[in-house]
């Protein structure tokens, strides 16, 4: 993903289906590889 609301990959493992490949985007941190919203707006204090 490029542009200004993606972000470089997060370290920690998504808890779904366990890939490394996070993003924060818009205020929510998104599994690249099952799309599963593992924090949101609110979760990260946004």
């Amino acid at each position: 993903m490029t542009g200004p609301n993606a972000h470089a990959p997060l370290a920690e493992p998504c808890p779904v289906c366990g890939t490394s490949s996070l993003v924060e985007i818009r205020c929510k941190v998104v599994c690249l590889n099952c799309r599963t919203i593992v924090q949101s707006c609110a979760d990260l204090g946004g």
